[in-house]
Parts: C-alpha cells; structure tokens; sequence
C-alpha cells in the first residue's frame, strides 16, 4: 500500500463518530484464517511511527472473563451485599485463539447469564454493560438482584456446573486494499458502509466450594436471609430458610390437613342453623385444620443443606414468617363445593400458624338433605384441595424485607389426617449378634380406629459432643408396607439385616464399633382411616345433625286457660343462656304455644350437644291496664324439658294474686 493512501487512509481512522470500532482489513473478512488490519498509529512522541507499524495480524475474537489480581487469578464474577439487596458485578474481556495475532474489535455484544432452576425451567439474565472502544477492549457491568432467594438459586446452579453466559458479539469491518476504496479514498466526501458479521460463544462458569473461585465470588454476600424452595418426590413444595447458624433452619408444613381427635377420628363438629323467616334448617360443618409435615421433605431439605453446607443434621424452627393467609381455592369456585346444594364456603380464623401442634378452623355450610351424600363424596374424592395458605416471611440482611410465599394446600380428606394417635417407641438392643445399640421402633395404635400406616421413614445418627458428625436416611426395614394397625396394637419395625451390615463402623483395624450409631427416628407416613371406619364416623355426625334438627327446638307454651285472665293481653318470653342465645317472643292472648329458638351459629361453633340446653327465661304480662309499661320477673333457670310451659302459678305471682 503506497504511502499517500496510508496518510489519507488515517482520516478515516480519526473519524471516531462514524468508524467506532470499524476493522480496517486488508483483505475479506474470515471466520477461520487469520486476517491483517490496517490500524491507527500510535506516536509515542519519541520516534515516528514505522509504515508496517500500522499492518497487524488479527484473528477472530471472543469473549472471556477477566481475571482479578487475586490469589488463584480468579474470575471477575463476583456477588456483594449492598443496601437495595444483592450485586452482581462481572468483567469479560476480548481475545483470539489465532497464534500471535490480536482480536479484531467488536462494536456491540450482549451478555446473558443462563441457567436451570430445581424445576428445569430455563432462565436467562441480561448483563448490562459498557464495551469500550480501545485496542484492548473489555467489557465491564453490574446488575442488581433484588430478591434473596433468586441469589441462593443461582449460587447452587452455579456451583453444581449449570451456569454459563452466552454470548453474541458483532464485528464491523472494510476491505480497505478493494478497487473501491483506492479508488475513493482522496474523495473527502466518501463514507463507505461498514460490513458486519456476527459472531458467537458460551462461557461456561465453573466453580466449586473448593475452587479459588468460590470464596471471591460468593464470600461477600454471606449472611443473606432468604425463603428457598424445593420439589419433593410427589411434587410437593418444600419452603425452609438457612438461619445462618450452623444447625438450625426455619422451614413451612407442605401442607394442610384435618386434624385427628384422640379417637382418631376427624374433628369436625355439625350442627344447625335456622333459615329465618324460611322456618328451615342447614346444616354447619366445622374443621379444624392444622399444618402437615412430610417425613420425606425434612430428608429433601436435610440432604440438600448437607451437600451445601457439610451439616449432616440441623433443628427445624417454625418461624420466620410475618403472617399467614387462608385464601378458598378452585374447588369452592362460585362459593361452593359440589354445586349449589354441596358445602358453601363460610368463614376461616384469621390466625394461622405454621408450628404442627397448631390449628386454624373452616366452617361450611350445607343442606340438611343429601349431607351423609356430600361426606361420602368427600370420602371418594380423596385429598381434594379447597384453598390455599400464603405466608408472609422475612428475608434479608436482618429480616426487614417481607414477600409472600405459597401456596401450601389444605386438603380437605377425612381419612389422610394430621396429629393422628400414634406412640413411636425406639427398642434397645438386646441381641447381641447384631452390633448396633438401636435398630428396631415399636409403633402403637392409642387411638379408638384402626389404622393403615403407608410406610416408615428411619434415620440412624452419630451424635458426638452434641453434633451429629454423621447420619444414614433412608434406612430399609424388614416389613411389608401398608399394614393395618387395630385400636391398642402395635407393630414393630426392624432394620434388614443387609441394612445392618452397610451400616457397620469400625472403630479399630479389625474391631466394629457397635455403639457408633447412638440415635435411631422412626416417622410412620401416609397414614389413613380405614374405609369402613370413616363411613360409620360420618354417619355419627350426620346423625348429630338430624338429632339436632329434632331436639334444638325450644317450645313455649301456656298451661293456663286465658279465660281466667280477662285483663291478659300476652305474656312476654325471654331467653339467654351463655352460648349467645338472647331470644324474646310474645304469646298472644289466646295462643297456645310458639316454637321460640332454634340454635344460632354461634351457639353452634360452641356445642353441638342438645342435652347442654341450659337457659335462663323471665316473664312479662301485657294487661290492658298497662299496655305500653310493664316490668319483667326475676330470671330462673330452666334445663327439664324440649318444652317449656307458663304454668298457671307463675301469672297468679306476676299478678300479686
């Protein structure tokens, strides 16, 4: 290339706003040979630049990571705390693979950090950035990640291997040795259109906890609070927070159920309300509900934790929530369950918790006729979900921040209960052939129905100076699974004996240590009513309702002929007691009897028992003489009787007679 072209060829070098990052080549662009490039000369102020100063060997670029001046050199991929959360700050520079050449410039790229969540679903996370326009060019950015658990799930995928960035970067070139150019070149009004190609790459990020990666990159954003989910083998979600303190985490109930009663039965209570003015009757049913843990998500949760963190067991704590929310799910669209004559959804307490001796109550309400149907529906339709409980947790540096995560579901099945009457007892070892201290639990019926039990869950640990430095889940039992378990039986669950023998610790070079696994849990799961039983229970309660329907009925009536009291106009009735009854009739002159009350929804909630009818009436008499003004007798009390009979006595006395 003679040398006026060069000097005119500068020009357009220094023409920065139009050929930023342009590569001036002296050939065709090729995305496998390496290439020569005309490039701005760099005058240092000493000497002039020679003419091949200016030809260079270039070759096609990619992106990298830059390296900190850290020990290990490790990658400038780096997470800090900050005020508004969590930091994500990166350096990416831009090299060639070709021997003893330099990357042609890139005028744009764009980053995205991709990965996989504990779902499989995909994601990709935009990296900003600003790419300068030097010879050595690199490419530097942050972003902001606002959300605790978002960090946690990308600092697993990251060191498990599932992250990279990829990467799509373009290159702007001209031929600057084409008839085109020499011809034009001394044209000061030419400005030829740049050819762009483009390129692109992954990065893969590999980091582990024992690489020199892992400490700069994660080690200034320890001590973040953050709510983190899993899927459990029956697609379950498992919430539980890290406390930051080395055995403890917060963790949620996978779900809600109906709690069991000490007979094992359901608790649910039905009783009746009036209609009104209809003079009908509908029946209320009330659950109690209280949260669920699955023995097989503390093991998702501990072994996850495990490989985290190395703990091999850590405290369960239900905390970390603000509050909690029942919100009615799809099931009970338009308000109902099984249609307009099914259970209508009434009322939930407002204060639900998460620890498993807690509960809450739902109450619905149903038709008189066609209830022991609805029961046996609900019997059929095992584990149907009629809402949904949202807990509101704390997150962040110290738990200021709150978000709301759900839903869990609350199931409303009759037979699958929660809390149900079961003694897990661990056996000592008395057999001196097997070298463990436990390795059999004895579980035990207390309960008035009998049992299936689905399973067991059994963990061995090896407790040391009050650690646990080591644990089996998991463990393989001899018995056959679901076994019935009658009112007052027990059952006893024994390790395999290949169990066993897997499990041996040696203490020394030829001795076991037969005391090495000095813990033994045994969790019995999937446990359920059998089929005949929840029948016979919900026929009692439908039962309850129609002996209600009959009995919570209070009749008042005269025993007194009205004939012997001319000046009698009525004779008021009033009635309390202390489940909120608060009643007042007037039997007017002539009438016999009148049906006064019938059970309201609050003396419902409290009682569903008619024989604990206990009230307390008085009595007014409208004469002619005082129609408007009249005074009330001394309260008494009353509890004989589904009748109650103002007796010729008690006018006599009201009278003065």
């Amino acid at each position: 290339m003679n040398t006026s072209f060069k000097d005119i060829l500068q020009n357009f070098l220094n023409d920065m706003a139009y050929y930023k990052c342009v590569n001036l080549l002296l050939g065709q662009y090729s995305d496998t040979e390496t290439m020569t490039a005309y490039n701005k000369k760099e005058n240092d102020g000493k000497s002039e630049a020679s003419n091949n100063e200016c030809e260079t060997k270039v070759g096609v670029p990619k992106i990298v990571f830059c390296r900190l001046a850290s020990p290990g050199n490790p990658i400038d991929f780096v997470f800090s705390r900050n005020k508004d959360g969590i930091k994500l700050s990166y350096g990416f520079k831009v090299e060639t693979d070709a021997k003893d050449a330099l990357p042609l410039l890139i005028c744009e790229a764009s980053l995205y950090l991709e990965y996989k969540d504990e779902t499989d679903k995909s994601h990709r996370l935009l990296l900003k950035h600003v790419l300068n326009d030097r010879r050595e060019q690199n490419l530097i950015g942050d972003i902001q990640i606002d959300r605790a658990d978002i960090f946690l799930a990308l600092k697993d995928v990251i060191t498990k291997g599932g992250a990279s960035i990829s990467w799509t970067a373009k290159i702007s070139w001209l031929d600057v040795s084409s008839e085109e150019m020499q011809a034009n070149i001394s044209n000061t009004e030419y400005k030829p259109n740049p050819i762009t190609s483009t390129i692109y790459g992954t990065i893969p990020i590999a980091v582990t906890e024992e690489s020199t990666n892992y400490d700069t990159m994660f080690k200034q954003a320890e001590g973040i609070l953050c709510w983190e989910k899993l899927i459990g083998p029956n697609d379950e979600s498992i919430y539980f927070m890290d406390t930051m303190r080395d055995d403890t985490i917060c963790f949620l109930p996978q779900e809600y159920r109906v709690k069991a009663m000490d007979t094992n039965a359901p608790e649910m209570t039905t009783s009746l309300e009036s209609e009104g003015a209809n003079g009908g009757f509908h029946a209320l049913i009330r659950f109690r509900i209280g949260p669920h843990i699955l023995p097989s998500a503390k093991r998702e949760a501990y072994q996850f934790l495990q490989n985290r963190k190395g703990k091999k067991y850590f405290k369960l704590r239900y905390a970390g929530y603000d509050s909690a929310r029942f919100e009615w799910g799809a099931e009970m669209e338009g308000g109902s369950l099984y249609g307009p004559d099914g259970f209508k959804a009434l009322s939930c307490d407002e204060k639900i918790e998460a620890a498993p001796e807690s509960s809450f109550f739902i109450v619905m309400r149903s038709p008189t006729d066609g209830l022991i149907n609805l029961f046996h529906e609900l019997i059929t339709q095992k584990g149907i979900v009629i809402g949904n409980v949202f807990f509101t947790v704390h997150e962040g540096l110290t738990g200021e921040n709150k978000r709301e995560i759900g839903p869990i579901p609350v199931k409303l099945d009759l037979q699958e209960l929660t809390g149900f009457q079961t003694q897990v007892s661990i056996l000592e070892n008395t057999d001196k052939e097997i070298k463990m201290p436990f390795y059999q639990a004895k579980i035990t019926n207390q309960g008035k129905y009998a049992l299936v039990i689905g399973g067991v869950e059994m963990t061995a640990r090896h407790w040391k100076k009050n650690e646990v430095t080591d644990v089996y889940r998991n463990l393989r039992c001899t018995n056959a699974w679901p076994a019935t378990l009658n009112p007052g039986e027990n059952i006893i669950v024994s390790l395999t004996q290949e169990q066993i023998s897997s499990m041996k610790k040696k203490q020394a070079l030829f001795f076991i240590d037969k005391d090495y696994w000095n813990e033994l849990t045994c969790e019995p799961y999937d446990i359920r009513l059998l089929d005949k039983d929840i029948k016979s229970i919900v026929n009692e309660y439908n039962q309850d309702a129609v002996y209600d329907l009959d009995k919570w009925v209070l009749k008042v009536g005269t025993n007194f002929e009205w004939a012997d009291f001319p000046n009698l106009i009525a004779v008021w009735v009033h009635l309390k007691n202390d489940l909120g009854v608060d009643e007042k009739v007037a039997l007017i002159k002539g009438e016999e009897a009148k049906v006064i009350m019938t059970p309201n929804l609050n003396a419902l909630i409290k009682t569903q028992s008619a024989e604990k009818r206990v009230f307390n009436y008085r009595v007014a008499l409208v004469t002619r003489d005082n129609a408007d003004a009249f005074s009330w007798s001394e309260w008494t009390t009353y509890s004989e009787s589904d009748n109650l009979y103002l007796i010729e006595e008690d006018i006599k006395t009201l009278y003065n007679l």
